[in-house]
């Protein structure tokens, strides 16, 4: 899986290359030298070829141990880093999806709850279908909008700032680098700028203004990180959790390189174990 900071650790194969060489052509001069009939240089040779063949097989097995480390250190701060991001995700995911929930709710005369489409055109839909409503019921519509994103704003603003809170520690062990500083800061940003516009819970038109721009900025910046920007492409079903469980993971492979074979082996294997055994 795609990750923005994937094995942070790594291995120095020049500098043990760099030793190898040195120590190989250490070894040539002293085999250039044995053929000296002087008792000294015949010592001497015997000693630099010892300490070469010594220390290459002292560097390659500190090399295999350095990849072992590294290896062992990577997948630690792999599982760390998932581990630090991952509610930071589930309420991104939460936030953009609610559009087809509030979709479907809101307007139940148009049965939405049999489609699929990305978070973007959920949103769109709602807009559009709220905008032919009377006044009357526009007003009675926005408080529910109101409360269930601010709800959810406030979710993620949450996890944003847990993470704000352990920043030099994920600094320190490579966990946070400018381009996720960069990407933390414009959802920070961008939340904090929804925040402020669900304060003004009387005026409907900047409301959808507002909305307009913030899912505008939400879409680029869910693009820019790299774990997520397969969250654009993702077809929400409201409320259908096994749905959208599997155009997740199709949009997931999709994003991680997998080929349309491979999909298709994967997703014919899901389908014979959802289909009951023949009486």
């Amino acid at each position: 899986m795609k990750q923005t900071i994937k094995n942070p650790h790594k291995v120095p194969h020049i500098k043990y290359i760099l030793l190898i060489i040195l120590f190989f052509a250490t070894l040539s001069i002293s085999l250039a030298i044995t053929g000296c009939e002087k008792q000294f240089w015949v010592v001497f040779s015997d000693v630099i070829k010892n300490l070469s063949y010594g220390c290459v097989a002292s560097t390659l097995v500190a090399w295999f141990i350095d990849c072992a480390s590294v290896r062992s250190m990577n997948k630690k701060a792999n599982g760390l880093y998932e581990a630090v991001y991952l509610d930071l995700k589930f309420q991104i995911a939460k936030f953009i999806s609610s559009w087809s929930e509030l979709c479907a709710v809101a307007f139940k005369d148009e049965d939405y709850y049999e489609e699929k489409k990305t978070w973007t055109e959920w949103y769109k839909v709602s807009k559009e279908n709220f905008c032919k409503l009377d006044p009357d019921r526009q007003v009675e519509l926005f408080i529910f909008f109101h409360s269930e994103i601010e709800y959810i704003e406030k979710k993620v603003s949450e996890s944003i700032e847990e993470i704000y809170k352990q920043k030099y520690l994920l600094t320190i062990n490579d966990l946070l680098n400018n381009k996720l500083k960069s990407i933390l800061t414009d959802f920070k940003f961008e939340f904090y700028a929804l925040h402020l516009d669900l304060s003004h819970k009387d005026d409907i038109k900047r409301f959808w203004e507002h909305m307009d721009a913030i899912t505008s900025d939400l879409e680029k910046y869910i693009n820019n990180w790299e774990d997520i920007s397969y969250y654009n492409k993702i077809l929400w079903k409201p409320y259908d959790l096994d749905e959208n469980s599997i155009e997740t993971y199709k949009a997931m492979l999709i994003h991680n390189g997998c080929s349309e074979s491979k999909m298709n082996k994967i997703f014919g294997k899901l389908n014979c174990k959802k289909r009951p055994d023949s009486l």
